[in-house]
């Protein structure tokens, strides 16, 4: 039987501190992805020049253009994904939640509907219900609930 929380339940392991987990472009640490996140966000010509032996990083650091690298330097930039970046588009229709479709603009409208305090915990009912698909669908490759509650603090 599937484990229906372990989508956003388990954290990614976190990436060493070595140079291997360095963005060669802005040298911001890295956090570990799982290869199917890769596979299913590149655009298919970027795709088809992976090396599925190699572990990549995803880049977070909003001024950079870099969203996934590996330390042989191969880098896969924001033209190369196939949705928009949330942490390097500051956009009011950008996915923050990519399996449930909440952006800012959505959230923004369940704040102003007196709706805000049920948005997480329908993220969390959806997740528990084994409905989640953050690692094929968020460009973080993990769970999307921490980027969520960061935007719901800025109402």
């Amino acid at each position: 039987m599937k484990d229906n929380t372990s989508c956003c339940s388990v954290s990614a392991t976190p990436a060493k501190d070595d140079a291997s987990n360095i963005c060669p472009v802005c040298a911001s640490k890295g956090k570990k992805l799982k290869l199917i996140t890769i596979k299913s966000l590149l655009k298919p010509k970027s795709l088809a020049t992976i090396d599925a032996q190699q572990q990549y990083y995803f880049c977070k650091d909003a001024n950079c253009a870099t969203v996934y690298f590996n330390n042989k330097g191969q880098i896969f930039t924001t033209k190369n994904i196939k949705v928009r970046v949330h942490q390097k588009d500051s956009a009011l229709d950008v996915s923050v939640c990519y399996c449930f479709d909440w952006t800012p603009k959505n959230i923004a409208q369940a704040a102003k509907d007196g709706r805000l305090e049920q948005i997480a915990p329908s993220i969390s009912a959806h997740i528990k219900a084994g409905r989640c698909g953050c690692e094929v669908n968020n460009p973080q490759g993990s769970c999307c609930l921490g980027n969520v509650n960061s935007v719901i603090k800025q109402f």
